[in-house]
């Protein structure tokens, strides 16, 4: 296969047009590389090869190919399996396809030349960032060195028990902010656990009014531990949407700046403006004022949450908001029909931002510079 055949390939997997086949050994392998498998000998090359041919159905004895006359008369009968001969034929594509991913991301990096500000500074990965404001306006930025707060109408304390110092007022409305490269966690009295994401606002209000009503109003993204209680549901309140659970687990992303609000159930069930029941694997999606459901993989819905980026068949138009959450930075096209273009991917997300966009590279489709807190996405 040659290097014009393998972008083909490339291409093929990103419109989703590969083979079951196809499309599981090239991103097994593919993610073997992007975990920075960087010293690929021949050796190496040779035992992919054979990781790959195990992985293949064994032959099976009742198909057979008939030889031709020639090879009848000059060869003995053999059997052979005309599945295992088509995937062989996709495991040399795949092969090639390989390599070639290799070659593109070892010269990406060999070649790469970075703009003055990536050699003076490293966008870093967001952190345990967020300010709590207490119903009397007063700010407090919480520690970066706790992961969540505890809300407790006599006490303000974070998650590892140490208390906050002279809170003031804590009874009321409070709300909880995370800047862009921040997330934390806050836990109710009542055990529900909240993880707030970059850029994202929560609302609610202390004891006794918040375990009368349990209600939270979201702005931006959110997972949710509800605790269990028959006689009081729970009920997040974001644009457009009411969500109401008994106690469930669930992830909410609310931004503004995003078409869709998009509502995925872990377990247990919720109600979705009060006509929609969701089960387990099931996503609502509110744009405008249609909701639509479809079955989805929750692992990449509440990836940001577990620590990842995780990206199926994605359109770099809804990846880059993320990175721009997570790392603070301003995204620019160079040309805007980029922002259509499909990725898939797993990264940490307490990788730097420069990794992340090196994984997007790997595919030879896209490039980015680096300028400040500047991305500029380019072909």
């Amino acid at each position: 296969m040659t290097n014009e055949e393998a972008k083909e390939l490339i291409a093929k997997y990103n419109a989703g047009q590969c083979t079951d086949s196809e499309k599981a050994l090239i991103e097994d392998w593919y993610m073997q590389l992007s975990n920075h498998e960087h010293d690929l000998s021949d050796k190496r090359i040779e035992e992919i090869g054979q990781e790959i041919l195990q992985q293949l159905p064994k032959p099976d004895p009742e198909e057979r190919i008939a030889p031709s006359r020639e090879e009848a008369d000059s060869n003995p009968p053999r059997i052979e399996n005309p599945k295992t001969v088509k995937l062989i034929k996709v495991i040399s594509g795949i092969a090639a396809v390989l390599l070639l991913w290799y070659g593109n991301y070892m010269y990406i990096t060999a070649n790469r030349t970075p703009t003055n500000q990536e050699t003076t500074s490293i966008i870093q990965p967001g952190s345990n960032r967020a300010t709590l404001t207490l119903s009397n306006g007063k700010k407090i930025n919480l520690s970066d060195a706790k992961t969540g707060v505890i809300i407790d109408v006599n006490e303000l304390t974070y998650n590892d028990g140490t208390p906050i110092e002279n809170p003031g007022e804590t009874i009321g409305t409070q709300t909880l902010s995370t800047p862009k490269g921040g997330q934390y966690q806050v836990v109710f009295k009542d055990g529900t656990k909240i993880w707030l994401n970059a850029a994202s606002t929560l609302t609610f209000k202390t004891s006794p009014s918040y375990l009368a009503t349990r209600e939270v109003s979201l702005s931006g993204e959110a997972y949710f531990e509800i605790a269990k209680d028959k006689n009081r549901p729970f009920k997040v309140l974001t644009s457009g949407q009411v969500i109401e659970v008994l106690g469930t687990h669930f992830n909410v992303s609310a931004y503004k700046d995003d078409v869709t609000t998009k509502t995925t159930l872990v377990e247990g069930s919720v109600s979705v403006n009060q006509n929609i029941i969701l089960s387990p694997g099931e996503q609502a999606n509110l744009t405008g004022s249609k909701i639509t459901v479809q079955k989805i993989d929750t692992d990449n819905a509440v990836a940001w949450k577990n620590g990842e980026f995780m990206f199926l068949k994605e359109k770099l138009r809804d990846i880059m908001p993320k990175l721009s959450r997570w790392y603070d930075v301003e995204i620019a096209y160079q040309n805007e029909d980029l922002a259509n273009r499909q990725f898939s991917g797993t990264i940490s997300k307490f990788e730097n931002v420069a990794e992340v966009l090196r994984m997007l590279q790997l595919t030879g489709e896209i490039n980015f510079k680096i300028e400040g807190r500047r991305i500029l996405v380019m072909p």
